[in-house]
């Protein structure tokens, strides 16, 4: 976290965390950019205690409130539909960008060395991803 977020040289980003029952629970980190021709929030990552799913929603609902009040263009975040945080996006209104409406192609791969770990790399469900995965934000 300190290398990604905290002593990164000319960037903003901000951290939020939540506890619940006197328990650390999750957190989340964004940071708003002007690109693509406007301002763009970004969350990089969401992690939480599936546990406490209820988190994800909040830390999902309060970074999306902090960016609308700095007058955001829009909030993009990168999630598969089979991740534990997918749901706490959608239901605070996310959704799936439309290929003509995305900023950006992009692509990830990966490639397998161990023919015995093969099924397993190559499952995508076995992946999971988040602009934290990129330095391009």
């Amino acid at each position: 976290m300190d290398w990604r977020y905290i002593d990164k040289p000319f960037e903003n980003y901000v951290i939020e965390h939540i506890y619940q029952e006197n328990k650390y629970v999750g957190f989340i980190v964004y940071c708003i950019k002007e690109k693509h021709g406007g301002k763009i929030g970004y969350i990089m990552e969401l992690i939480y205690d599936p546990e406490f799913p209820e988190a994800g929603l909040q830390l999902t609902q309060h970074a999306s409130n902090k960016i609308i009040a700095a007058n955001a263009d829009c909030i993009l975040t990168w999630c598969f539909a089979h991740s534990t945080n997918f749901s706490a996006y959608k239901n605070s209104g996310f959704y799936k960008l439309p290929e003509k409406l995305r900023p950006i192609e992009l692509h990830f791969g990966a490639r397998s060395f161990d023919p015995l770990l093969s099924a397993i790399i190559y499952n995508r469900e076995n992946w999971y991803i988040s602009y934290s995965d990129s330095d391009t934000v």
